[in-house]
């Protein structure tokens, strides 16, 4: 999201940001950390933003994912919205931060993005992270070298995009495909409707399509 040292810290190059935490002890400054993120990068575009968090429970070998998006007013501070709505969504308020943070447990990551409309309706939908499908309970195969055999589990399965940038066509068998009609084939690929019109939605569904290792519907699928 924010550029290199070496270019000043007047140059922004995308919306995009995240934070991995990788030791607990540093969770407190979590939430100041990303409303900085958001505060910088919303010089990019203030519209809309939105912060998807990656939670693991106890021992389960898969995360389910918060996403906390927001669309901006007229009068209103980006950062201080989509702040309040994630600590909000993670159990806390901004006032107290500490409660906000009690969840946080290292490895965990945040993936955000703060958006300008450039050529659709800044919308709640067009908001990202993005995800074309729903999360769903999937059997995933993977190796275990103790037992020397593959080894199933189910594991929740959900894909996000935070992407800056243009999707106006997708080259599948040889042909250019239009957005509006990849739309309409990964509809029918996926069964399911897209979310939203805008163009990083494609790059979403894209995700879900091509994402199929250790899952072998969706390998078989592909």
């Amino acid at each position: 999201g924010v550029s290199s040292l070496e270019l000043g810290p007047d140059v922004f190059e995308c919306g995009n940001f995240g934070l991995l935490l990788l030791n607990g002890s540093s969770k407190r400054i979590v939430i100041r950390v990303l409303r900085k993120m958001v505060k910088v990068t919303m010089n990019r575009g203030a519209q809309s933003a939105g912060i998807v968090t990656y939670i693991r429970k106890g021992k389960s070998r898969s995360a389910r994912a918060v996403r906390s998006r927001v669309v901006n007013g007229k009068r209103s501070d980006l950062s201080e919205l989509v702040m309040a709505k994630f600590a909000h969504d993670m159990g806390g308020v901004v006032a107290g931060e500490l409660r906000a943070t009690a969840g946080f447990r290292a490895p965990q990551l945040f993936q955000g993005h703060t958006r300008f409309a450039t050529s659709s309706v800044a919308g709640f939908a067009g908001g990202h992270p993005h995800r074309f499908t729903p999360p769903a309970n999937q059997t995933h195969w993977a190796y275990d070298a103790a037992a020397a055999s593959y080894v199933s589990h189910t594991v929740n399965v959900e894909n996000f995009v935070t992407h800056n940038g243009d999707l106006e066509f997708f080259k599948l068998h040889g042909e250019m495909v239009p957005t509006s009609k990849l739309f309409g084939i990964l509809h029918w690929i996926l069964d399911h409707p897209p979310p939203a019109t805008v163009d990083s939605m494609g790059v979403a569904g894209l995700l879900d399509l091509i994402r199929c290792k250790g899952l072998w519907i969706a390998s078989v699928r592909y």
